[in-house]
Formats: structure tokens, C-alpha cells, sequence
């Protein structure tokens, strides 16, 4: 058994107070330590990732972007100090600039992934693409994936030199060189977008700009990939099947952790996933801040 746990859209909250208010609320990444901690106990073949929207937010990370950005960056402290191994980018890393995004990026001591980031120049991808795990004997790859709306929304010198490929044709092209490169086991997309559409009638969400969210599509369309931890809508997902793909969001502040977990079985021909289960777990009165 692998489990697989995801924060996403933390937007600098760290402490479980509203930072507008200083009043107590159920948020933030003191809490959601309580609840990493208390699984790795359980079960030791363990990845902790995040899907994006990380270093902006609270007053805090705006103080820090904009005021005074010489000590390190106080996500990337607190992430480091949890053991995550993988981001990946949001559109909203770009909103204090380059200078800021790539301080923070240094002090990360985990990757910042996007695979459909190019740098204009080189047409090399900006970010590491992936990053690939061995658990428990387990080849896992985790595929990170930016919504390409950010030159609708931000301005053009945050992110100058860059540009932003289709996320499902970047998919159709990184999940083979996994499987047969990498030759991983598991498939894991952490993307910085979420569900384009209404499930019930296929209509897309109304305010979306082109290929803002994909995980619809890219879990249809992408054959070879085992689990979507998803972000960007703010919306908690806890369990989704489509097409076979696990798709869970965990909402975002760090209101909710999600957790994947996947049962595989050894044959003559590798691994294979018999069975995986996933679940959102809120942030609740009876969670304990990790002091």
C-alpha cells in the first residue's frame, strides 16, 4: 500500500487563524502537520505533495513579497521543515514577480515542477517536468502540470521569458516518456487546475479562460495515468473516478488534506494497481495545531 498526501492553494496560510481577522480558524499548514504526521506513523511508504497557489495569499506572504523579501520565504520554511517532495507552480507563484518566485524556489528544498512551462528562448521546460519516487520497491512518477491562463491574469514582466503549452497535449507527451522511459509503476499528475466542467450535464464552468482547467479532459484523453490530485478552483473533491484516472482536490487555506491510497500487487510483469481509495480530510476543531 502507497499512500499519497496533497495540499494545494495554501495561499500563505500557516497558522490556523484568518489572517485579516487574527481570529481562530479552521486553516493553514500547523494543522495539516498534525494530520501528515499522524499518517506517516500509520503507514511508511509515504509521498507529500502540493498542487500550487503557495507562496501568495495571507498578509503574510504579501509582507514578504513586497515589503521585505530578505529572509526566507515562510512557505518554503515551513513545507521543507514537513518533508514535502514535490509543488508544483501556480499561477498565482508569478503575482510578486520572477525575482520573488525564484528566491523562493532556491530556498525550496523540494522541486518545483511544471511540465508545460517553456522558457521562450531555449524551448526547454523552465521547471523540473517530474519528479520520479521509489516506495517500498514501487517506481511512482509525479507529473506537474500549470494552468496556462497566467498572461490573462498577471502582469506580462512576472513572467517574462516564459510560456505556457497546452496541458493536455503536454500530458499526451510526458506520461509515455514515464511509462517507458522512467519505467515508473504509478502515475501521479499534481496539477495546478481542476474540473472544467459540470459532471451531471458536460457543460463547461461559465469565466474560464482557454484550457484553464483540464483534469476532465486530460483523465479521458491521457491513457497510462493512476492518480489527479487536482487545484486551482478552491474546491474540495474528495473522491472521483473517471475513465479509471483517481481524481481528489483539497480544497484550498489548508482546509483539507487529501489522501490517495493505492493497493498494488506484484506479478511476473511488474507492479499492478488492484485497487485505490481516496478522501479529503478537513481541518477540523478536534485537529490539534502542531505546535
Amino acid at each position: 500500500r502507497l499512500t499519497v498526501m496533497g495540499t494545494t492553494d495554501l495561499h500563505g496560510n500557516i497558522d490556523p487563524i484568518d489572517y485579516y481577522t487574527n481570529k481562530p480558524d479552521n486553516r493553514g499548514l500547523a494543522k495539516i502537520s498534525t494530520l501528515i504526521k499522524g499518517i506517516r506513523k500509520e503507514q511508511p511508504n509515504v509521498l507529500l505533495i502540493d498542487s500550487g497557489d503557495t507562496i501568495q495569499g495571507t498578509p503574510l506572504e504579501s509582507f514578504h513579497g513586497r515589503k521585505n523579501n530578505r529572509p526566507p520565504d515562510p512557505m518554503m520554511l515551513v513545507m521543507n521543515s514537513l518533508n514535502y517532495d514535490s509543488m508544483t507552480v501556480g499561477n498565482h507563484e508569478y503575482n510578486f514577480g520572477l525575482k520573488v518566485l525564484e528566491k523562493a524556489r532556491k530556498e525550496a528544498k523540494f522541486p518545483w515542477l511544471s511540465a508545460n512551462t517553456y522558457d521562450i528562448k531555449t524551448g526547454e521546460t523552465h521547471y523540473q517536468p517530474y519528479l520520479v519516487r521509489e516506495l517500498g520497491g514501487v517506481r511512482i512518477g509525479i507529473l506537474g502540470l500549470t494552468t496556462p491562463g497566467i498572461p490573462n491574469w498577471d502582469n506580462a514582466p512576472n513572467y517574462a521569458g516564459l510560456e505556457f503549452h497546452n496541458p493536455v497535449l503536454e500530458a499526451k507527451k510526458w506520461v509515455p516518456i514515464l511509462r517507458t522511459k522512467e519505467k515508473v509503476d504509478l502515475v501521479v499528475i499534481a496539477m495546478h487546475m481542476g474540473l472544467e466542467e459540470d459532471l451531471r450535464t458536460g457543460q463547461k464552468s461559465p469565466g474560464q479562460v482557454p484550457d484553464e482547467n483540464e483534469a476532465i479532459t486530460i483523465a479521458k484523453e491521457v491513457p497510462g495515468i493512476d492518480l489527479i490530485f487536482m487545484g486551482h478552483t478552491h474546491r474540495d473533491v474528495p473522491s472521483l473516478y473517471i475513465n479509471g484516472v483517481l481524481l481528489t482536490q483539497a480544497n484550498a487555506w489548508g482546509r483539507h488534506l487529501a489522501r490517495a491510497d493505492v493497493y498494488l500487487q506484484r506479478s511476473e510483469t511488474g507492479w499492478h494497481v488492484y485497487a485505490k481509495t481516496a478522501r479529503t480530510i478537513p481541518s477540523e476543531d478536534r485537529i490539534e495545531p502542531d505546535p
